[in-house]
């Protein structure tokens, strides 16, 4: 009993010795041929690799300098507890893609090829065990069985085709009473329609948010006072208390990274984002949230790691040469390297996001300087912060179609003043607005859009900015940015099915009620508990209980768990495509168990107030 044979929406691959299929190996055809898929999909002995074996590079801007880190090959495609590999049907598909590298395509040596080795090693010395009451297979059924498991692994679970009545916002207007319909992981149309069954959300339906500036792992830290402000980010990132509550846990939890990860991603949906960015490890991402910068799975049989697209915190700091070079050379083909963990010869950069000017002094604002100097101001590249910008710099950023992503509440908290976002909105500059991170931003992107839109009213921005500008700089803008404005960022025929619902505001109680601009106020002026679902292409991953629900199977509903937002309850679906296939109580217990080393307690998901 102790080897399985399970298919689920996590498939664990045990190939042989199940209580269902115990098979006599009758044939070296058959066994060859059983070593070579699970060859595909990767050491299916549960092993781990020796210590000389090729391992990926962190895609961080520490790996090594001049060398263009390979496709990563961790946890996901070696794990196993007891003897042979647990793959998900999302990590089977990526294990499979990986018999290439991102350096020329050759076969992994010492890795996967042993791994078959292995098995038909092991088949061979199973042999008389499996005889012993085996049941009697043919090889068609054997060939079946194999293709069958493949043609599943390579069809998402949770296809399905619904439709969701409420008020729709879409690009350019709003829509009272209408309908999104989803088929799948797209959405099939959106549009008035009074007539058609759907289920009614009783809500304000928008596009996902998409967050283009987080560092999700740091998102488990309660929120961090300095009790000073500072003049860039180097000063605070030398103060003794900073490396004291925030730099020295973090690192220190390292071995903890894909749970952290798992964290940030989940605090993210429960704050309306869909899309985000800024994990550290590619093997822990197959998750929930699309990851611009690792998965966005927005294209059939992804492999992690190949998005074309860069988040660069210390952007003169680059990964490596062909890194920089690449930044020059957006939307050109990758010659002769590439960068990251982006395969080569073909691959183009398509967009890249960079940390500059974050900071109020001279040597923040020299930061442009650099970046002009480096080559980095071309059509494709999006500057995050920029605090200590001024107008002329607008003014070059929009000549050369880059764009800028605004973090108002950590500017104000570490800088004491934000962006100048009257002068970029000016000059033409597409902004987008994301939360930084919770220690000193936002806990999400409900928050964040809440709180610029206090700074919209308090600093005389109404004026400047709309409630529709900021609802499109958490939707269309930042899809812009990162060249999936195709895909993502609008509730359009073709895009992918990602949303989030909203309760409506109630009416005003005198003059009549201007539609759009409530709609809008719908996101901008409420907190995450009013958040009432969060559908990820097509899987609903979070909500009500009443509509999840009503959306989910029951096998489905089985894996769902309940947590608390602002004193009521949600249910997750944490377990939807994600290879991490444990409940979340168990990693938040791991994390909570992890951070109290060193006093400190697990941040909460979101702030109920309005910040």
């Amino acid at each position: 009993m102790a080897d399985r044979f399970r298919l689920s929406n996590c498939m664990r691959a045990v190939v042989y010795d199940s209580p269902v299929f115990r098979m006599r190996v009758r044939t070296r055809r058959l066994k060859s041929l059983l070593a070579g898929i699970v060859s595909s999909f990767g050491q299916a002995t549960g092993e781990r690799p020796p210590a000389d074996a090729p391992r990926g590079a962190k895609d961080d801007n520490n790996a090594n300098p001049g060398v263009c880190p390979p496709l990563p090959r961790e946890d996901p495609c070696w794990a196993g507890s007891r003897g042979w590999a647990w793959i998900t049907a999302r990590t089977a598909i990526a294990c499979t893609l990986r018999r290439s590298d991102a350096r020329g395509g050759q076969r992994e040596r010492g890795g996967f090829d042993e791994g078959a080795k292995r098995v038909a090693q092991v088949a061979e010395e199973r042999s008389t065990i499996l005889e012993r009451g085996a049941m009697e297979i043919t090889m068609k059924r054997a060939l079946f069985l194999i293709v069958w498991t493949l043609v599943s692994l390579s069809k998402p679970a949770h296809a399905q085709s619904y439709a969701l009545r409420g008020t729709l916002v879409i690009p350019g207007d709003v829509i009272g009473n209408g309908i999104v319909a989803i088929s799948g992981t797209k959405i099939s149309s959106a549009e008035v329609d009074a007539s058609s069954p759907a289920i009614d959300v009783d809500g304000v339906i928008f596009p996902g948010l998409i967050d283009l500036h987080n560092h999700l792992t740091w998102n488990l830290f309660p929120r961090w006072k300095a009790g000073r402000l500072f003049a860039n980010r180097y000063e605070w990132q030398e103060a003794a208390e900073y490396v004291e509550m925030l730099d020295g846990p973090h690192r220190a939890l390292d071995a903890y990274s894909c749970e952290m990860n798992r964290y940030g991603e989940l605090k993210a949906i429960v704050n309306g984002a869909t899309a985000t960015l800024g994990g550290i490890k590619a093997d822990c991402i197959r998750g929930l949230a699309r990851n611009i910068d690792f998965l966005t799975e927005l294209t059939p049989n992804q492999e992690v790691g190949t998005e074309p697209f860069r988040n660069l915190v210390f952007p003169f700091q680059p990964a490596s040469p062909c890194e920089e070079q690449a930044i020059r050379d957006i939307d050109k083909p990758l010659q002769p390297c590439a960068p990251g963990n982006l395969p080569k010869p073909t691959t183009t950069l398509h967009a890249a996001v960079a940390h500059v000017a974050e900071g109020v002094d001279a040597s923040a604002r020299r930061e442009f300087a650099l970046l002009e100097a480096h080559g980095f101001l071309v059509p494709g590249f999006t500057i995050v912060h920029g605090v200590g910008l001024l107008p002329d710099h607008f003014d070059r950023m929009h000549k050369a179609d880059v764009g800028l992503v605004w973090s108002p509440r950590s500017n104000l908290e570490l800088y004491g003043r934000t962006t100048d976002v009257a002068a970029a909105k000016a000059a033409n500059v597409v902004i987008a607005l994301a939360p930084d991170w919770s220690p000193t931003g936002s806990t999400g992107m409900l928050a964040e859009l809440a709180y610029a839109e206090r700074l919209r009213q308090g600093l005389a921005l109404n004026k400047v900015l709309t409630p529709k500008d900021l609802v499109e700089m958490a939707t269309v803008n930042p899809a812009r940015l990162a060249r999936i404005e195709n895909q993502l960022g609008r509730l359009a025929p073709g895009f992918a099915a990602d949303l989030i619902v909203m309760r409506r505001l109630p009416r005003p109680s005198s003059g009549p009620p201007d539609e759009k601009t409530l709609a809008y106020q719908a996101l901008l002026r409420q907190s995450p508990a009013d958040l009432k679902l969060v559908v990820i292409g097509g899987t609903p991953v979070f909500g009500e209980p009443a509509l999840m629900q009503r959306l989910l199977s029951p096998q489905q509903l089985q894996q769902t768990e309940t947590i608390r937002v602002c004193g009521e309850n949600r249910l997750i679906n944490v377990r939807a495509g994600t290879y991490q296939n444990e409940p979340w109580s168990v990693t938040e217990a791991r994390l909570r168990s992890a951070l109290t080393a060193f006093r400190i307690p697990l941040a909460d998901f979101v702030e109920c107030s309005i910040p």
